[in-house]
C-alpha cells in the first residue's frame, strides 16, 4: 500500500475531459462567459492548486494535456486583449509572467560617419632604479 493522497486525475483523458467541461462554461450562455480564463480559475474548477496542475505538468503522459490547458487560456486571453475586452497591457505582463513571453530587443550597430582612433592616453612610467 501507498501512503500519500490519491491522484487528482487518474489519466490524460480525465483531465482533458474536466477542461472541455470548463471550456464550456466560457461559451455563450455558459457561467464564465464574461470571466478571463486562467488557470487559477481551472485549478478551481477541478478542485485543485496551482502547484498541483504544475506538478502533473513534468509528468510525460500529461504534459501535453497541461501544455494545451495554457495554450488555449493564453489564446483567449489574446483575443480579447486585441479585442479590448481585456486591457492589453495586463494581457501583456501576465504573458510575461505567467507565460514565457518576452519582448524582442533588436539592436542596430551599424556605423555611419568617420572613426579615429586616438592613442595618446597617459602610460604609468617605470620607477627609475637607482
Amino acid at each position: 500500500m501507498t501512503a500519500g493522497r490519491p491522484p487528482k486525475f487518474e489519466s490524460p483523458e480525465v483531465l482533458d475531459e474536466a477542461f472541455v467541461q470548463w471550456q464550456a462554461t466560457f461559451s455563450e450562455g455558459g457561467v464564465r462567459k464574461d470571466e478571463i480564463p486562467d488557470v487559477e480559475g481551472f485549478c478551481d474548477f477541478v478542485g485543485a492548486w496551482r502547484d498541483i496542475l504544475n506538478e502533473y505538468e513534468k509528468k510525460p503522459e500529461f504534459s501535453v494535456t497541461v501544455k494545451k490547458i495554457r495554450n488555449w487560456i493564453y489564446y483567449k486571453k489574446k483575443q480579447l486583449a486585441m479585442q479590448n475586452k481585456m486591457n492589453p497591457a495586463i494581457f501583456i505582463f501576465d504573458a510575461k509572467n505567467n507565460a514565457g513571453y518576452v519582448d524582442k530587443t533588436e539592436q542596430d550597430v551599424n556605423h555611419s560617419g568617420e572613426v579615429q582612433f586616438v592613442n595618446d592616453v597617459p602610460r604609468p612610467t617605470k620607477p627609475q632604479q637607482g
